[in-house]
């Protein structure tokens, strides 16, 4: 059954895949949820429906995700209230809280981008 489905190199491609997403996320190019959305949908392909190594119960809280970008992307705008009324001490408040769940802020020309780190 092993070398029919072949799931050690099943398992070798998501390895890969999890590599370049882990790249494309610490890049400097912004990544928007349309491709948050997209490598979610792999993961749920690959290692849900396909492989199982992903138990349901994860599947359907990564559904999530997108609320939760939501939520970061309202604490952005908010922060930037801030910062445009000189309320320093409130957008550190937001940048700092969101530091210690593990969101960096970067703050470009173009806007802020965010991380998951």
């Amino acid at each position: 059954m092993d070398d029919d489905f072949n799931a050690p190199k099943a398992l070798g491609v998501l390895q890969e895949f999890t590599r370049d997403v882990n790249t494309l996320l610490n890049g400097d190019a912004a990544v928007g949820l349309p491709v948050l959305s997209a490598i979610d949908t792999i993961y749920r392909e690959l290692g849900g429906a396909v492989l199982g190594i992903i138990p349901e119960s994860d599947i359907a809280r990564n559904g999530d995700s997108q609320r939760e970008a939501a939520l970061i992307e309202l604490l952005i705008d908010m922060r930037a209230r801030a910062r445009a009324e000189r309320n320093y001490a409130e957008s550190d408040r937001i940048r700092d809280q969101l530091a210690a769940v593990g969101i960096t802020l970067e703050d470009r020309p173009d806007g802020t981008v965010w991380r998951v780190y």
